[in-house]
């Protein structure tokens, strides 16, 4: 092609034009954002896991500290991301919004770990509150959030009103987020 002359010429350049349009057509697999809208949390008798009081002595209410993660029932092998929002307080930022590479799966398996910190520096190993695990289920990505829904956990203890959005990322289209146009 490179000693090609005219009518060759262009035709090389639009071969090669569109082979790399198809090998960069073929890698592109989606991008969507997940948000998590915190609404509210309940622990209505200050108590953590066992039943004792959070801060016994001290007379103050638990400081909660809710961890979402997503893709098990822990915060470790398939997660995406893992988020802190001191219960309080305002969380900061709200809603939680996370870019992920990939075709959207239609659904979620999120994990919320509510742990109470007494040192200042939250930690997922601070001491357990409660816990749940919940698929959350979308038909398609949405404009606008999902009704608020509830949460319990796990133990009886505390519970998190929650809503959710799954948009496309710029550029990505589709049910899935897996057409690509610009």
């Amino acid at each position: 092609c490179m000693h090609a002359r005219g009518g060759m010429a262009n035709l090389c350049l639009c071969i090669v034009s569109f082979l790399l349009a198809l090998s960069l057509a073929s890698s592109v697999k989606g991008d969507y954002i997940l948000e998590i809208m915190f609404h509210s949390y309940d622990n209505p008798e200050d108590r953590r896991m066992g039943g004792n009081r959070c801060d016994p002595g001290g007379g103050r209410a638990c400081e909660s500290y809710l961890h979402y993660c997503l893709g098990g029932n822990s915060c470790s092998g398939a997660t995406y991301f893992n988020y802190d929002i001191y219960t309080s307080a305002a969380p900061s930022p709200n809603p939680v919004s996370l870019s992920i590479s990939g075709s959207w799966p239609g659904s979620f398996q999120l994990y919320v770990k509510i742990t109470d910190d007494d040192n200042g520096v939250p930690s997922f190993d601070d001491q357990l509150i409660d816990e749940l695990t919940t698929p959350v289920i979308f038909l398609s990505p949405s404009t606008g959030f999902t009704n608020q829904t509830t949460f319990a956990g796990a133990h009886g203890i505390a519970s998190v009103t929650l809503s959710f959005q799954v948009e496309c990322d710029t550029d990505f289209y589709g049910s899935n987020c897996a057409t690509f146009c610009q």
